[in-house]
């Protein structure tokens, strides 16, 4: 098991005030496992496509297919998403919380939309066992499985190295009522003003955290609503 696979503080980046010399970042602390599965040579063109499968897209999205946390199922496809150029697009692009997949061939998109469009698996040949990425670590429910918070916003202080404070970031769908504030996956990152105010974005539950330098006055996060899960703030 390992933290920050996904990026940990690394993927938002991080914002600095040099009048205080005081860095503020994001985190995920969500625990991740690593994963092998049966690997099947590639031959016909439906082989091709589940090996293209299981090299980008298996790490997300299960080798069966079937999802892993958020990332949804792509089992029956073809049903919900008719739309073959369409897939084309968010493959190359990606959409929401997928990014767009880099260095990937025409001919490979082709082949793994032909796989996820069809509902006979490859039939077997040789194989091998391969690793296939990693996934989140969840509990029955759905919920990371370690203990909150599963996000935070962090202030360290450039000149020592040593973390001033930290609060959690966002609150978890489906545990807004939980005493305990949980913190959630975020993907935006922080942007600091003069004035000392910290705004933070790309929590998973939409909402824009704000903060000042001091942790007690932390407000835990506005009712603004946000669909920017990939971006941090942007100020005039």
């Amino acid at each position: 098991m390992f933290y920050g696979i996904h990026g940990g503080t690394e993927w938002t980046g991080g914002s600095f005030d040099p009048a205080t010399g005081i860095v503020y970042v994001s985190s995920n602390e969500i625990p991740w496992f690593w994963a092998a599965t049966e690997h099947r040579e590639a031959g016909s063109g439906m082989e091709k496509g589940r090996t293209v499968y299981q090299k980008r897209c298996a790490a997300c999205h299960g080798p069966d297919r079937t999802g892993l946390g958020v990332s949804p199922s792509l089992v029956g496809l073809a049903n919900r998403f008719s739309d073959r150029s369409g897939m084309v697009d968010i493959i190359k692009r990606g959409r929401n919380l997928m990014p767009p997949t880099t260095g990937i061939a025409d001919q490979e998109v082709e082949a793994v939309i032909d796989y996820l469009y069809s509902e006979r698996m490859p039939a077997s040949g040789n194989t091998r066992m391969v690793h296939t990425g990693m996934g989140r670590l969840l509990d029955h429910e759905g919920f990371p499985g370690s203990k909150p918070p599963w996000g935070n916003l962090v202030a360290i202080d450039a000149n020592s190295g040593r973390i001033k404070w930290k609060v959690p970031l966002g609150e978890h769908p489906g545990m807004s009522a939980s005493a305990q504030p949980t913190g959630t996956e975020n993907f935006g990152g922080p942007t600091v003003t003069a004035g000392e105010l910290v705004f933070c974005a790309g929590t998973t539950n939409h909402l824009i955290a704000l903060s000042t330098a001091a942790p007690a006055r932390n407000s835990g996060g506005t009712s603004c609503h946000s669909e920017a899960t990939h971006r941090r703030p942007c100020t005039k």
